[in-house]
């Protein structure tokens, strides 16, 4: 058996020196974390779990020689869609009144109004073109079918 800071013996049960709210439980040389209940640290004069301050335990913090670097994980910055002027919110689509542009980390998701219905950027809503007086223009393409399959005849709606 090679002694380790865990389980300087082969079985019993041992402080655990860097945090006094846990023990290691070992056996056979193989150590098992244990945690005290509920804010209670390990008393390793009593070998059990007690009040703070009967246990008085004393955490060893690591020591580092130098600074250790601390550990950053930076999201990577999304790339912002021309559609989108902010990295989130509602905006209106410069090419056709009836559908606007929800942006949500610089992507925009084109969305369509109810047939007949206009986006309102103003008031961010979906509503009646009279109301909104949208200076855009936009048109709807119907395409209808002759008895002639070839043909298509292509109408051009305000």
């Amino acid at each position: 058996y090679v002694p380790t800071k865990e389980c300087p013996k082969p079985s019993g049960i041992f402080q655990n020196a860097s945090n006094c709210s846990t023990f290691y439980l070992c056996t056979d040389g193989a150590h098992h974390l244990q945690e005290c209940p509920g804010g209670l640290h390990y008393d390793k004069k009593r070998v059990r779990c007690n009040f703070p301050k009967v246990a008085k335990c004393k955490e060893r913090r690591p020591k580092f020689k130098r600074k250790p670097k601390p550990l950053v994980t930076e999201k990577p910055k999304p790339k912002q869609s021309k559609f989108c002027p902010k990295m989130d919110g509602i905006f209106s689509n410069e090419a056709n009144c009836s559908t606007f542009y929800f942006c949500v980390d610089g992507t925009a998701y084109l969305q369509e109004c109810p047939q007949g219905l206009v986006f309102d950027e103003k008031n961010m809503k979906c509503d009646h073109p009279k109301i909104v007086g949208c200076k855009r223009e936009f048109h709807t393409t119907i395409c209808h079918l002759n008895n002639t399959p070839d043909l298509l005849q292509k109408i051009e709606l305000p």
